[in-house]
């Protein structure tokens, strides 16, 4: 059985404990502000940017569809 807790604060603070983020993003994974933001500051910014188009061109080499999920570090 699944279980679901919720954590008050930053979803990128290590104690929220969690394993992964999900976030739907759009098609050409451009990190803005928001939750994309928020986990492009805790990534290095520029360089997380730079893996997410490194990672997409490899897996996809295009923008992502409605059906599709990319896997970063």
């Amino acid at each position: 059985m699944a279980s679901i807790q919720a954590f008050v604060g930053s979803l990128v603070d290590p104690a929220a404990g969690a394993h992964a983020i999900v976030n739907a993003c759009n098609p050409s994974l451009g990190l803005g502000s928001g939750v994309s933001g928020a986990i492009s500051a805790a990534c290095g910014k520029l360089a997380f940017q730079k893996e997410v188009r490194d990672r997409l061109e490899e897996e996809f080499g295009e923008p992502l569809s409605a059906q599709d999920c990319l896997v970063t570090g």
